[in-house]
């Protein structure tokens, strides 16, 4: 891990905890980039997290995810509060698309024990992928910074539309089940 400087890996470039970032280019059929500045053939969409802070905290407490069952996702406010009380190993994070704020994740990075405990994609940016590429960023995160080997995720036990979503990332159920949320996990 160094702090400051840009460590490039495949699609990914990171820059110490404040932001990490992920360019996900989707070129022509071809996958060629034609540099005719009349005519843009390549889409480049920019999905990363941002530290939380006095411009985007508002902007997270209005993020809406319409779940089958309100206790499937911790508010963002509850969310705030946990990780203000557990500083220390919990880092919340708003998900950004370009400048716009479209969800919010927060991860625990206690004990060699990384977790992605809340994430949420608000419902105006559902359905089209942002949230598999939000995911494999928080991911990513987790193995760059903290140099996790396994990242685990608690799945309330009636959650199938979550259990899926993890899953299609190669999320494996465990044995572990505590409070009615099974542990999933991906070995990285």
């Amino acid at each position: 891990m160094i702090r400051g400087k840009k460590i490039i890996h495949p699609n990914v470039t990171f820059r110490s905890q404040r932001f990490f970032r992920i360019v996900l280019n989707t070129a022509n059929a071809r996958g060629k980039m034609q540099r005719n500045e009349s005519e843009v053939t390549e889409l480049i969409q920019l999905i990363e997290l941002r530290t939380i802070n006095e411009v985007n905290y508002e902007q997270c407490f209005h993020l809406k995810a319409s779940v089958e069952n309100e206790s499937f996702v911790d508010s963002v406010t509850y969310s705030l509060a946990e990780a203000w009380v557990f500083y220390k190993d919990t880092r919340p994070f708003a998900i950004y698309d370009d400048d716009k704020v479209i969800g919010f994740v927060s991860m625990y990075v206690g004990e060699e024990n990384y977790q992605i405990i809340n994430f949420l994609i608000d419902d105006a940016f559902q359905k089209n992928g942002l949230g598999t590429k939000a995911a494999k960023i928080c991911i990513q995160f987790l193995k760059h910074e903290y140099g996790a080997k396994i990242v685990s995720v608690p799945v309330e036990l009636k959650n199938m539309v979550a259990q899926r979503f993890w899953r299609k990332l190669g999320f494996v159920f465990s044995d572990n089940v505590e409070d009615g949320y099974i542990f999933m996990r991906l070995a990285l």
